[in-house]
């Protein structure tokens, strides 16, 4: 199962009559070193929903109203402010945001700056120079001892 489609099954035990989803996105409080909330967009509010550390949610933190704007988000981690408390989202979820942003009515796509931080971050991951790679693994190697190396490595001693 896709991730978004999970947190939005997890989310919907907490939608009211007739509400919803429009956009699902991970966030994580500073304190915490993995995704430790979930964001859900609704026709009608925001949702905080606390995850555990298997990423499912555990019960609902907080709510908010929908004419809140939450992007357009920039960087490789985005403060929202919308619950009161201090979250952040990854920039791998920066086009959830803006799906949010826009099922709500606002005129928003990746502005330049937030789009080209964005391509940038995903190009670096994709793939590194392949120049620096070898020199890595070149300082990698060198600093292994010798296979002819005589010493208490070699000899089996010690």
């Amino acid at each position: 199962m896709a991730v978004r489609d999970r947190l939005r099954q997890d989310a919907a035990r907490y939608l009211q009559p007739g509400e919803q989803i429009q956009a699902v996105f991970y966030a994580k409080r500073p304190s915490m070193p993995y995704n430790d909330r979930t964001v859900v967009a609704t026709d009608r509010r925001f949702l905080l929903v606390k995850l555990n550390f298997f990423g499912r949610g555990t019960g609902l933190a907080g709510d908010a109203p929908r004419a809140v704007r939450l992007g357009p988000c920039s960087g490789f981690m985005y403060p929202i402010e919308a619950f009161g408390t201090a979250l952040a989202v990854s920039f791998r979820f920066f086009k959830d945001v803006a799906e949010a942003d826009r099922a709500a009515g606002f005129q928003t796509s990746l502005d330049a700056v937030s789009q080209a931080s964005l391509d940038a971050l995903t190009e670096s991951r994709k793939h590194d120079n392949p120049d620096q790679a070898s020199r890595r693994q070149q300082a990698r190697v060198a600093a292994w001892p010798a296979a002819n190396d005589v010493g208490p490595r070699a000899s089996g001693v010690g």
